[in-house]
């Protein structure tokens, strides 16, 4: 892999909030006039950070950011509060969720595959896993019997026909739990990079007395499976 490309299969950095009350440019000072360099105050959010500011054309094999979030103090703690009551809200409604290719969640969510690929996708900054030429993969999940529960699928908008071995291969398939079918999905078209989601209804008959169950995502003959960029178990149709 050349240089230029070695980071490109990791996640991107968490990019700080600038907060203060005072004027931006009040905040940065010069620390190299030959270089450029600039530090700000203590100003990045979360944890009072020191941010360094440098030319663009100076910067390699290293993640960066050109755009940044800018708010004052109050401004901050409003957005703060909301995203406190959002995450509060997430983790009533979301049961489980795997975050595919990455190896701990796969790995405790007992993942067994066959013809299954995963990577990275830096269009839209999130792992993936597929599966190909009637391979599957599949997790096995929390569930609540005692609830409506809702399988709640992550895909890409860009993903669409793929050729491997001289086949062109359409992204048509089936998805399971506990060996029960809950839908068919086919990609038709191929779209901008942009991550959706979709909201299937498990029926209640399927996790009755459960504790777990096995959601399967099989590929047709010389079809693909996903990509599934996140998959969750939730106890609403949706988390909005």
């Amino acid at each position: 892999m050349c240089d230029h490309q070695s980071l490109n299969n990791y996640p991107l950095i968490e990019v700080p909030t600038l907060v203060t009350n005072e004027k931006i440019e009040d905040c940065i000072s010069l620390k190299n006039e030959q270089k450029l360099i600039f530090e700000t105050k203590a100003i990045g959010q979360p944890d009072n950070q020191e941010l360094t500011l440098k030319p663009f054309f100076n910067i390699h094999h290293e993640r960066y950011t050109i755009y940044w979030n800018i708010m004052n103090k109050k401004q901050y703690q409003q957005f703060g509060e909301e995203e406190k009551r959002r995450r509060a809200r997430e983790q009533n409604i979301i049961v489980d969720e795997i975050t595919p290719n990455e190896q701990q969640p796969e790995v405790d969510h007992n993942m067994k595959v066959k013809n299954s690929y995963s990577g990275y996708s830096n269009a839209v900054h999130s792992g993936w896993r597929d599966a190909r030429n009637e391979g599957y993969f599949s997790y096995e999940m929390k569930v609540d019997p005692y609830k409506d529960m809702y399988l709640f699928v992550t895909y890409n908008k860009s993903d669409y026909t793929i050729e491997m071995d001289g086949i062109k291969m359409k992204r048509e398939f089936t998805i399971s739990i506990d060996g029960q079918h809950i839908a068919t999905e086919h990609f038709n078209h191929k779209d901008t990079a942009e991550l959706y989601s979709k909201s299937y209804r498990i029926p209640r008959d399927i996790v009755k007395d459960k504790q777990n169950v096995v959601v399967k995502f099989q590929a047709n003959k010389d079809k693909v499976a996903g990509g599934v960029y996140r998959l969750r178990i939730l106890n609403e149709s949706s988390l909005s």
